[in-house]
């Protein structure tokens, strides 16, 4: 990012001493090529665990002028350090919005959620399984309440039988009723007491209701009436009262009978609403879970860039400026005196070895001999 061509281009531009035509692409091309050339990054690592890792880098530019050297350094340096500010802030920017819109997704999916349990808990409000203790508790309360009432039922109906009995011996006993008038009256009792069990439409109360009708056309309640003694009204009168009593009783045990029936049934009902919930909750657990964790990392992410905008946050820090070279590190002049040296002595003598090898002349009798095979008898 930093020796991209726009912004080599720009600090080239800045300085009269890169002298090119701006007009002209290979000129402006060799000028940036240059320029690359002449930049220096050399990275300094360490050893972490068992990997290197880069904790700084050294920036330096080439040039033949000191001061050409110094300004284009500090220049370089000033860019490393902004577009590292840059590209960090843009970093911790891109990561705070892309953590902000993922958790406004799963806000929205939490929100839906929340909508599927409300609905859950509106339509299964009776099998909830939180209410399992309560439904516990007031089905053994039904059923103690129903005890009592089939109790109170059983000594009822036995009142009425033993109050029923007295009544027929206070009338075989007394001697002011009739036959017939008997015999109504003990079929009225027996209808209503046949009556609290059956419904009107059973047999036996169709056939009494019929002597019933038969019997008051030629005895009228009257003289029914007119034929008790005051202990056989007392004893009806007590019967009625029981009769009355074991009525209400026998609602009450067919309202709590419903109620322990429907009290059954949401228990029942309970385990696979249970189930049905808890796939729900682990949905909305899950991605409540994750939408907090995004919210989490999304304050992070944002402080982190505030820190970044403020350049308060990790950063390159300047250990030592660009100085003015009072030396120039190259070439080497010792290196290059001592190689003039070792040139200068040994250039001349390899030329010499060189044209004594390449020199075919014959300049003695050894080598006349060498060549013809034959001593010569003479030298001049």
């Amino acid at each position: 990012r930093v020796l991209t061509r726009e912004k080599i281009l720009d600090i080239i531009k800045a300085h009269a001493f890169f002298n090119f035509n701006e007009d002209s692409l290979i000129e402006q091309s060799n000028a940036l090529d240059d320029f690359r050339n002449n930049v220096e990054i050399e990275v300094t690592s360490a050893n972490s665990g068992r990997e290197q890792v880069a904790i700084g880098f050294s920036v330096s530019y080439d040039s033949d002028s000191p001061s050409v050297a110094k300004i284009i350094a500090s220049e370089l340096t000033e860019l490393f350090l902004s577009e590292n500010v840059k590209a960090r802030t843009e970093r911790a920017s891109e990561t705070t919005e892309f953590l902000s819109t993922e958790a406004d997704k799963m806000r929205l999916m939490l929100e839906q959620i929340e909508g599927q349990v409300a609905d859950f808990k509106r339509i299964n409000k009776d099998a909830l399984p939180e209410h399992l203790n309560l439904y516990v508790g007031m089905r053994e309360d039904t059923r103690r309440i129903l005890s009592g009432i089939n109790e109170s039922l059983a000594s009822t109906d036995d009142q009425i039988k033993l109050l029923q009995n007295q009544l027929a011996l206070a009338r075989e006993g007394g001697s002011t009723g009739s036959g017939s008038q008997d015999e109504l009256l003990a079929l009225r009792d027996e209808y209503r007491r046949l009556s609290l069990q059956y419904q009107p439409n059973y047999p036996d109360l169709v056939n009494l209701k019929q002597k019933i009708a038969l019997l008051e056309s030629g005895v009228t309640i009257g003289e029914v009436a007119a034929t008790e003694t005051e202990a056989q009204r007392n004893i009806r009168n007590q019967i009625m009262a029981l009769t009355d009593k074991r009525r209400f009783l026998m609602e009450e045990q067919k309202a709590a009978s419903a109620k322990l029936e429907d009290l059954e049934q949401r228990i029942i009902r309970i385990p696979q609403v249970e189930r049905e919930f808890t796939e729900i909750n682990r949905n909305y657990l899950t991605i409540q879970e994750q939408y907090t964790s995004l919210q989490i990392k999304a304050q992070s992410a944002a402080m982190a860039e505030s820190l970044e905008q403020q350049e308060k946050a990790e950063r390159f820090t300047l250990l030592e400026p660009p100085v003015l070279p009072a030396i120039a590190y190259k070439p080497d002049r010792k290196k290059l005196l001592i190689v003039a040296i070792v040139l200068s002595i040994g250039l001349p003598a390899g030329i010499v070895i060189l044209i004594g090898m390449l020199d075919k002349t014959i300049r003695s009798g050894e080598a006349l001999a060498a060549v013809v095979g034959i001593q010569p008898l003479a030298e001049i």
